[in-house]
């Protein structure tokens, strides 16, 4: 993936959102945003285009990021990255069903994203 390529952060914790945020700019990627819920992923979506979107499986709001990343495969095509704190067998079935989707452990290790990024 270009480091120019706009990504969206969907993170329901700010602080961790503004976190990776700056992870991704030491590292060259520059051009990122975040939001809060799944709904207002979408709305940004339909406004601006992203390249890639990182979004954590469990978001505050009414849809959850698994929800989301249908949403946004069935819509726009675009690579979801989605993580979560808890086990990928948990959710398994549900990633593996959706196209365009690569599942990340948290806490995100930096260089184990970069890896991902520089694949997609």
């Amino acid at each position: 993936m270009k480091k120019e390529t706009p990504i969206l952060i969907v993170e329901d914790e700010v602080l961790s959102a503004m976190s990776l945020q700056q992870d991704l700019k030491r590292s060259g990627y520059t051009n990122s945003s975040y939001v809060t819920t799944g709904e207002d992923a979408l709305a940004q979506l339909q406004n601006d285009t992203a390249g890639l979107v990182i979004m954590d499986i469990s978001l505050g709001g009414g849809m959850s990021g698994i929800e989301t990343a249908e949403v946004i495969a069935a819509d726009n095509k675009i690579p979801v990255i989605l993580a979560s704190g808890y086990s990928y067998a948990d959710y398994k079935d549900r990633v593996e069903a959706i196209e365009n989707v690569v599942f990340l452990k948290k806490p995100i290790r930096k260089m184990e994203l970069l890896k991902i990024l520089e694949s997609i």
